[in-house]
């Protein structure tokens, strides 16, 4: 039987150059960046017993841990797979299940359209949680808005969280979903302190066609926050802000993921503010590390300082406009890596669990204020 490699599937991207025997040579699909990036994800068919070996010819675009697999797109693992540095690129040896007709293959953990959806279905009962369209996207996707909102309570406080500003970031999702199940949880009471405005997707359609999103021509999401912003999302953001953040805004939490691999990258790391707004963050920092009881450790220390690498506050980001533009008193960026953290394996599981710490250090947050 002949092994069949495709990225026709939301969140897909591969670039299959030669095939021979169990041997492919591919490369990830960047043609929407100018500039090198990792992400890819692609469906294998066709090779149920055997084992593949993988020449990604484009650079090394895997985590430390690997490529991950999945039989259906919904539960994923770290593969049993060996990689090694070949040439200008990495090469991998997949063994691929035998009673597997076909499993798909991603240098971490992808996050689509259907995982939000199953997401909402599972609370779509809940009385606090409200969705609806922020805008349409350039290819007339819709763009979500989740509104957690307890009309029975006052509401003290408003919290905004984003995600997917760069499509490839996909594990910051499942930190999210922990977020937004831990604030659902009546017996938490967080809705009777504040109300949550998410967009899950900023980059939505770069989320299901499966692009890097990170240096997309001409710009990308987050350098969008400019007097013309070239994105309906962006421009549709600024106007949802412009009503809704009054000065009960105090929180913006914008989730990306960082680099493959290496040195931070395998941390959960936050981005300092500038110096003015630094208070508040060194507070939060302390407080997640004291909360944190997920199986992915979070220490105060690991935080990318203002004014260091590209962390200069020049470049027209959503952080800086929240920053520049509302009343929010802690807005910084997390960015969640995509397989170790501090040395623990990161799954969507435990990925989750740090989202639920990281809604209990918000709360303790401003409770502390």
């Amino acid at each position: 039987m002949t092994v069949e490699i495709d990225a026709d599937f939301p969140g897909g991207n591969i670039i299959v150059d030669r095939m021979d025997g169990d041997e492919v040579w591919l490369r990830q699909d960047r043609s929407n960046s100018d500039n090198w990036w990792f992400y890819w994800c692609c469906r294998v068919g066709g090779a149920a017993g055997r084992t593949l070996t993988l020449h990604f010819i484009d650079g090394n675009v895997l985590t430390e841990l690997g490529p991950s697999i999945s039989r259906d797109f919904v539960h994923w693992e770290w593969a049993d797979a060996e990689f090694e540095p070949e040439g200008d690129g990495v090469r991998a040896t997949v063994p691929i299940p035998e009673d597997a007709d076909a499993v798909f293959l991603s240098h971490s953990f992808p996050y689509v359209q259907s995982h939000l959806d199953a997401f909402l279905a599972k609370h779509a009962d809940h009385p606090h949680l409200h969705l609806s369209t922020l805008t349409t996207s350039e290819a007339s996707r819709p763009v979500e808005k989740l509104h957690l909102l307890d009309l029975q309570a006052s509401s003290p406080r408003k919290i905004m969280l984003s995600a997917r500003r760069h499509a490839c970031e996909c594990v910051a999702n499942y930190e999210l979903e922990g977020f937004l199940e831990a604030a659902l949880e009546p017996a938490n009471k967080m809705l009777q302190k504040a109300e949550i405005l998410v967009v899950p997707f900023v980059d939505k359609d770069g989320v299901e066609q499966g692009d890097q999103g990170k240096y997309r021509i001409p710009h990308d999401h987050n350098r969008d926050y400019t007097e013309s912003p070239r994105y309906a999302a962006t421009r549709a953001i600024i106007d949802e802000l412009d009503g809704w953040a009054d000065d009960r805004f105090l929180v913006c939490l914008d989730l990306h993921c960082p680099w493959v691999r290496g040195g931070r990258n395998e941390t959960v790391y936050l981005c300092q503010p500038p110096p003015e707004a630094q208070p508040p963050f060194e507070r939060f920092r302390h407080i997640l590390a004291d909360v944190n009881d997920s199986p992915l450790p979070y220490h105060p220390d690991n935080v990318l300082e203002f004014g260091v690498d590209w962390n200069t506050g020049e470049a027209p980001t959503f952080r800086k406009w929240v920053g520049d533009h509302t009343p929010a008193r802690l807005v910084t960026t997390i960015e969640f890596p995509y397989s170790l953290a501090n040395g623990a394996r990161v799954t969507p599981d435990r990925a989750r669990a740090f989202g639920r710490s990281l809604a209990q250090a918000t709360f303790e947050w401003m409770e502390s204020r």
